[in-house]
């Protein structure tokens, strides 16, 4: 019956084949509704980009993309492949990665909303160097040396993922820029602030990776080389907190 009613209220021949000749058309007032409106959006965003409170954390992140690699993958090639641990054991504690987005996201609703946007965005900073320093140490071995497995350190690892730690720095830009974006261009311009965290955590931070194993030599034949790539991250995360500084405060 619910078929047969949709199939009713569908358009005929007739209709359909006027709604794709209007839509195809080459009618000016169409085309010129469409990029008056497509102006108007751009305007928009681009008058609230002149505004330091709303640009400044966004030319931050695009430079987080570029001086901040990712390297989550070879982190994997490095445990299933150089140390041993089984798939299994891998894909379990990735899990723990969800446990700390959810962690870190109830920590700043119940106590750090409040706080001031460029303190949190120098915690997750802090929290990238804790981690990074955690797998340099699990590349040389030292763990084992401390008597700490692998399977205890890669645990905290995750729940220090970049995905978990990066939300102590998104949801506060979020929902401070929120207030600056205009009336009737919230998905446009929200769209431009999520694209500019896909980059500084995703897709820059693969590509800057990428460039890191070039430099440094290291693919799956070249894995001894790994512990290098991390030491030099250590500095670049050091000047991504310099550089938080110039974040606008609340």
């Amino acid at each position: 019956m619910a078929m047969m009613y949709l199939m009713q209220m569908a358009p005929d021949d007739g209709v359909q084949q006027e709604l794709e000749k209007s839509i195809a058309s080459d009618d000016p007032y169409v085309e010129t509704t469409l990029c008056k409106s497509c102006s108007r959006t751009f305007s928009a965003i681009c008058n609230v980009l002149r505004y330091k409170e709303f640009n400044l954390p966004l030319v931050v992140f695009l430079i987080v993309g570029v001086a901040l690699p990712n390297f989550d993958d070879l982190h994997y090639v490095f445990l299933t492949e150089k140390a041993g641990m089984e798939k299994s054991t891998y894909d379990f504690l990735n899990t723990l990665t969800y446990v700390g987005i959810i962690f870190f996201t109830f920590l700043y609703l119940k106590l750090l909303k409040d706080c001031q946007v460029w303190i949190l965005v120098e915690v997750s900073f802090s929290l990238f160097l804790l981690m990074t320093s955690l797998m340099l140490a699990n590349a040389t071995r030292k763990n084992i040396e401390w008597g700490i497995s692998d399977e205890v350190i890669n645990g905290v690892i995750f729940f220090l993922g970049t995905n978990s730690i990066s939300v102590l720095a998104i949801l506060p830009i979020y929902v401070v820029l929120t207030y600056l974006v205009p009336n009737n261009v919230e998905a446009s311009t929200m769209a431009l602030i999520s694209a500019t965290f896909i980059w500084a955590f995703e897709v820059g931070a693969k590509i800057s990776s990428s460039i890191y194993c070039v430099i440094f030599d290291v693919d799956d034949d070249h894995m001894d080389n790994y512990p290098h790539i991390l030491f030099a991250k250590i500095p670049a995360i050091i000047i991504m907190m310099i550089l938080a500084i110039i974040i606008p405060r609340n």
